[in-house]
């Protein structure tokens, strides 16, 4: 009786690992796709192709 225990509880604690894996994976992933577009940018130039703007 102890042995099926044992292996239902090793079984979970190796999903939960892997759980851990993907669930960090999956930040990672997130936190590269969009700290660069909530990272402020600089303006852009008034009509940066109109000749004669004087910039």
């Amino acid at each position: 009786m102890l042995v099926p225990f044992l292996i239902v509880v090793g079984l979970l604690a190796a999903d939960r690992s892997s759980l851990r894996r993907q669930q960090r994976a999956l930040r990672m992933l997130v936190e590269a796709t969009l700290t660069p577009i909530a990272v402020p940018h600089e303006r852009a130039r008034t009509a940066p192709f109109r000749q004669g703007t004087g910039d």
